[in-house]
């Protein structure tokens, strides 16, 4: 019998270790950001996320009712970065303006970046947006103050100093503390705080991967270049493998810029409890409760070898199996979701369980 058909748009399907240009605008194109303050709190939230969930952000752009981001996720956990980004960005914006109802037009827009030529030329779509606007809102790409333009034609390309600048737009921390709605609990007085204080230490933001090797000022002239383009254009104007791949840890075999550190998934430690409860939970009783039992088993196997980068033997003895079991049962699993659509369901429901409770998505096959 023929695989069955995966969920190509299903919430929380998207796999890790990918570049995403995600994007959204306001509901009936309203404005989303009305001034400093807004976009400090946007950006704020967007980088306690990504310090969370692993992710990094490598450009970004705030216009009025739009905003633009240029991210790297690692962990396969867009999905739940930008729900929770637009959902506390909603809660602040609507609070703020005693304002009911939805912000944003629906779920984001995202595309995978799958090569190092689509990179660079979002990377300058991206930054030159403002440029494109009915009426410009800057006369340089890096002199909008609300892109990361700035950051990456600078030499130093100082990511903390450049945040820590973003900050001061709002009047500082404490200013932008005080501006706010008032906390209803210490706890969100806390988490805010939090939230600006991982804004100002730049760590989530990548400085110079989008100038694929090229200097700041080399980088500047290539932005003074595309700013009358559209997309497309950028596209078509474009032959691929003109430009070197982005700096970081060195290309990946596709050339597209990593970080040093690569994601390898959630230890045994932190999975195996969470694992074998979601597949006590889900699995039903076939056949009474032995049969329930080690179907269970059998689930939680591979789960773990699905969101761990642990050897057959090393998960078979966390759950008091042999390394040949083990190896048994993942297939055993495997086959039954390949052929049967029930048993495809019932894992991946539990695979998304398991996303939010575990902050990991699956990164084997």
């Amino acid at each position: 019998m023929p695989r069955i058909a995966r969920r190509s748009q299903e919430p929380g399907s998207l796999e890790p270790g990918s570049f995403y240009h995600v994007w959204n605008r306001g509901v009936a194109r309203a404005d989303i950001f009305d001034s400093d303050l807004d976009r400090v709190v946007f950006l704020s939230i967007l980088a306690a996320l990504c310090l969370l969930l692993g992710a990094r952000c490598h450009a970004f752009c705030l216009m009025t009712n739009h905003f633009h981001l240029l991210l790297e996720d690692p962990r396969g956990l867009l999905s739940q970065l930008m729900h929770r980004l637009e959902s506390a960005y909603a809660a602040y914006f609507n609070r703020s303006r005693s304002r009911r109802g939805h912000l944003f037009q629906g779920r984001f827009g995202h595309r995978v970046l799958s090569s190092p030529e689509g990179y660079e030329r979002l990377a300058r779509y991206v930054l030159t947006n403002p440029l494109r606007a009915r009426a410009p809102l800057a006369a340089t790409a890096e002199a909008y103050a609300w892109s990361s333009a700035a950051l990456h034609v600078s030499e130093r390309a100082d990511a903390p100093a450049f945040c820590a600048g973003l900050l001061e737009r709002a009047g500082g921390l404490e200013a932008a503390l005080s501006a706010l709605p008032r906390a209803s609990r210490r706890e969100y007085a806390e988490r805010r705080r939090a939230r600006l204080e991982a804004l100002a230490g730049g760590a989530w933001l990548e400085a110079d991967a989008v100038r694929c090797g090229r200097t700041g000022e080399q980088y500047r002239a290539a932005l003074e270049g595309a700013r009358a383009m559209s997309a497309q254009e950028i596209e078509a104007a474009e032959e691929p493998g003109e430009r070197a791949p982005a700096p970081g840890a060195g290309p990946s075999s596709d050339g597209m810029p990593r970080r040093a550190e690569a994601y390898a998934g959630v230890t045994l430690a932190e999975a195996r409890e969470a694992v074998l409860g979601a597949a006590a939970r889900l699995v039903p009783v076939w056949g009474g409760k032995q049969e329930s039992v080690r179907a269970a088993r059998e689930v939680a196997c591979y789960w773990l070898w699905r969101l761990t980068s642990a050897g057959r033997g090393r998960i078979g003895r966390a759950l008091r199996m042999t390394g040949d079991e083990a190896a048994r049962a993942i297939e055993r699993v495997r086959s039954k979701r390949a052929r049967e659509h029930g048993w495809d369901a019932l894992l991946w429901r539990g695979e998304w369980h398991l996303r939010w409770r575990l902050l990991a998505a699956p990164i084997r096959g």
